[in-house]
């Protein structure tokens, strides 16, 4: 096996504020947290630091040094949220995936690295597109997942890709990585251990009495002596992500600007977990304290990010904001899971399919659902009620039949006839038919016809009926294209 993991120092900071792209180089923006009764800095921009704010100081101290410095507080639930988050996108490298609370995900790429083109590439391919998100991290690699964890937190980038480089890779590393009690960790320092290597030279059986079976089991499992066993991480069944905006937002193109992070996290988490979806909802919150929702229905499975940005953008030019936007909540309550299929034999048959269920949702889009139908069949033999009006691509595909005319006339048309024979455009030929229809009985509109496909010397083709009765006439109830 070989591990790569992800280590996200500065986590719920870069997530907050990942609106902004670059903000972390002129923006003096902290989190902080709270110990006991004080308030205590988590994390910090680059630009906070310039004025000499620190994590671990008071948030007092900190706003002292540094009066136009933005403090959050930290929230453990969103950090959690974009560790999930961030584990989802990384299903398009592995399926093997752990978390490692608060801050670190462990991906066991050994049996995925040969395709996408060996370690290396697969490497820097998870850095890039890590970087790309706006998060700043460290990745190491090592066969067991512990040791990458260790190695990842230490800043080592270079892969360890056999067990017997684990010892001399490890014994640089300080103690305060490893994940001991306080009591543990004092222990070590009172016997003057510092880095693991100087654990490692330790006799065991004496240690052991003294120090207790914590330390030799870590380092057991670090080096490949023993089983480390990780639980597996399950994306979940819904997708939800939120942004808070570094200003108040009244521009509906500043909205849609910033909403594309959203959709980008969603296309990623949905390429990697090959899912599609059909619905999703923007909630965004006003300066005041109020919600507006804004529900989006396609007419097909999509997982497309410009697709969905074209949705987005034409819902947006014509939506009101009743104010000032603070934050944004994107939502996708059912990830549908998109089967394997095979490619077209001629790619412009997929791609046709694509572009005509990415106009049906721009119409929707501009002119309401409402207004954008589809006609499908339905279980009647009367040709005025053999079909109903559905949302487009929402009834499925119409059950084979007989054929029918592409438009169906409102009211049958009474034909002349000459001869004996109907006329239109000239005398009509028969070329299918007679096929009998009867049908409404139950509801007092009997209907008793025996419909033909005629064409006329023109060569149109129209869909004819006559009568059943004595005296029966010839009507015109529709036309082919």
């Amino acid at each position: 096996m070989l591990w790569l993991s992800l280590h996200f120092p500065r986590l719920a900071l870069d997530h907050l504020l990942r609106a902004e792209p670059g903000s972390q180089s002129h923006l003096a923006v902290a989190l902080s947290y709270t110990q006991g009764r004080q308030s205590l800095i988590h994390s910090c921009t680059a630009a906070a630091r310039q004025h000499g704010v620190v994590p671990g100081m008071s948030t007092s101290a900190a706003l002292r040094l540094c009066h136009t410095l933005r403090v959050r507080p930290l929230d453990e639930a969103q950090e959690s949220a974009a560790l999930s988050q961030l584990a989802s996108q990384a299903m398009q490298y592995t399926p093997a995936i752990s978390l490692q609370p608060p801050d670190g995900l462990l991906l066991e790429i050994g049996g995925s690295a040969d395709l996408f083109g060996g370690l290396a590439a697969l490497h820097g391919r998870i850095r890039n597109a890590m970087g790309e998100r706006g998060y700043q991290h460290t990745t190491a690699i090592a066969p067991t997942s512990l040791a990458a964890w260790l190695l990842s937190r230490a800043g080592q980038h270079a892969p360890v890709t056999d067990t017997a480089q684990l010892a001399a890779a490890l014994r640089p590393l300080p103690v305060t990585l490893l994940p001991l009690t306080a009591r543990e960790h004092d222990a070590l320092r009172g016997m003057g251990l510092h880095r693991i290597g100087d654990c490692l030279r330790l006799p065991r059986d004496e240690a052991g009495r003294r120090l207790g079976t914590a330390l030799f089991d870590l380092l057991d499992r670090a080096l490949g002596r023993k089983p480390d066993p990780r639980l597996p991480w399950r994306p979940p069944a819904r997708f939800a992500t939120h942004l808070v905006l570094p200003g108040e937002v009244s521009d509906s193109a500043a909205l849609l600007f910033a909403t594309r992070r959203l959709i980008e996290e969603l296309t990623d988490c949905l390429r990697a977990g090959n899912h599609g979806i059909r619905r999703f909802e923007l909630r965004l919150t006003h300066a005041d304290g109020t919600h507006s929702e804004v529900p989006f229905q396609l007419a097909g499975t999509t997982r497309d990010t410009e697709h969905l940005l074209l949705m987005l953008r034409t819902r947006l030019e014509t939506f009101r904001l009743p104010g000032p936007v603070e934050e944004i909540h994107l939502a996708a309550d059912q990830l549908i899971e998109l089967g394997g299929r095979n490619q077209e034999l001629f790619a412009s048959l997929e791609t046709e399919n694509e572009s005509w269920v990415q106009l049906i949702n721009h119409l929707r889009m501009r002119l309401g659902e409402p207004a954008v139908r589809e006609l499908h069949t339905a279980a009647d033999h009367r040709p005025e009620k053999a079909w109903q009006d559905h949302a487009p691509l929402d009834a499925g595909d119409p059950p084979p039949g007989l054929q029918r005319p592409l438009w169906l006339l409102e009211q049958p048309l009474p034909l002349e006839v000459r001869d004996r024979q109907p006329c239109l455009g000239g005398a009509l030929t028969i070329l299918r038919g007679p096929e009998r229809i009867e049908a409404g009985w139950w509801d007092g509109t009997d209907t008793a016809r025996d419909y033909y496909v005629a064409c006329n010397p023109g060569q149109q083709q129209f869909w004819i009926y006559r009568q059943q009765q004595a005296t029966g006439g010839w009507y015109l109830h529709g036309l082919f294209a």
